[in-house]
């Protein structure tokens, strides 16, 4: 069955890629993400299953116990369907992730990442002075709505987005309360995509 959500995101995707004002035919990224959550996503596995082929899945589970049996059966299935995988630590550890994901409080970490995608979390102008020197290839930005993900958290809104996203001079992702309903708000900014938790587990 056609996932509206997933087809929405890919029109929308397809405007905003030609408005982008950096090269990315280099980075080759997904134009789809999707972030676990090990608090909220207990069957990632049948989550990956309706993503669509060249999706980049971000794994973050730093502590779960079964923490190497879901990175196995991860990488699996991301070499079934061609995802790009980015793991929230040690990437090295396992000879197929893709590359290195900072959340904000790793900024400072240095690790040989030769050859590999590295990506942070940004979420305000403070964290924007901040990944200057990460060296990073994606920004996600978030978070552009509100979300259920982190409902303590203020949301940039889409005029504050738009902003931070055009003075990053780097490839920008969207996260952070996307839906079939709101996506097309995201059309008319310089992101290469858009990332979610919710939406995609939900299938919204």
């Amino acid at each position: 069955m056609k996932n509206i959500f997933l087809a929405n995101v890919a029109r929308s995707i397809a405007l905003n890629k030609k408005k982008a004002h950096y090269n990315i035919t280099k980075l080759n990224a997904p134009s789809l993400w999707y972030f676990t959550d090990e608090d909220k996503t207990k069957d990632i596995i049948n989550i990956l299953h309706r993503l669509p082929t060249y999706s980049g899945i971000v794994l973050r589970n730093y502590c779960s116990k079964d923490r190497r049996t879901i990175i196995k059966n991860v990488l699996r299935m991301a070499k079934r369907k061609n995802f790009t995988v980015l793991m929230a630590s040690h990437p090295r550890a396992h000879g197929n992730i893709n590359g290195l994901h900072l959340p904000k409080w790793e900024y400072k970490c240095r690790r040989n990442t030769k050859g590999q995608i590295i990506s942070v979390s940004a979420h305000s102008l403070k964290d924007k002075r901040k990944i200057i020197n990460t060296k990073a290839d994606i920004i996600f930005l978030s978070s552009v709505f509100h979300t259920n993900s982190h409902p303590k958290r203020k949301h940039l809104g889409i005029i504050r987005f738009g902003l931070l996203a055009r003075s990053l001079a780097r490839p920008v992702i969207a996260l952070g309360g996307i839906n079939n309903k709101n996506i097309k708000k995201l059309k008319n900014f310089p992101i290469i995509g858009i990332a979610a938790i919710e939406a995609l587990k939900q299938g919204k």
